[in-house]
Formats: structure tokens, sequence, C-alpha cells
């Protein structure tokens, strides 16, 4: 599995003492636990990137699932410091 942080000026918004590594430690962590009940082909990519346009309100959120391959996040970068983002984070990269 590969996690990809996709260069963009929205990093610098995220909020001070959140860090790109979070993003790929809650990937990888959620891989780990979703690889107990389903297979997760070696070959998985997740790509991440601050501000896509189909970030959810709600949590600043969103994500999709192309294929067997390939799973992308996006979010809100200033929501980074919200008390529930990386737990909201966690379930929108097991969930696609």
């Amino acid at each position: 599995m590969k996690v990809v942080i996709l260069d963009s000026t929205g990093w610098d918004k995220l909020p001070k003492g959140v860090s790109q590594q979070q993003f790929i430690d809650v990937a990888l962590n959620a891989a780990e636990d979703v690889s107990k009940l389903l297979d997760i082909p070696d070959t998985l990519n997740v790509v991440i990137k601050p501000n896509l346009p189909h970030v959810r309100e709600e949590d600043g959120l969103g994500g999709s699932a192309w294929d067997a391959e390939l799973v992308d996040v996006t979010f809100d970068p200033k929501r980074a410091a919200d008390d529930d983002f990386f737990s909201h984070l966690r379930a929108v990269s097991i969930m696609n």
C-alpha cells in the first residue's frame, strides 16, 4: 500500500500542530484494521489532498474509492483542528 500526499497550497492552511504525517498515519492505521476483515491489495494507493471540491460541509471531508487500487481523500485544512476531525478522517478512509 502506498499513501500519496499531493502537493497543494492547502497544506499551508493546516492549523499549528497538525502535520501531513498525521494524515499518512491515519490512512495506514485504517488500512491495517480493514485488512483484518478484507483483502487489501499491495497495489492500493491512497491519495490525500486538501481542498478538493467534493468536501462535505458537515465534517470537512470527502473521499472516493475509484477501484480496488485507488482511494482519494480530500479535506478542508482549516477543519483539521476540529475535535473529531481525525476520527472522521479515519472513517472516511475505511468506508471508501
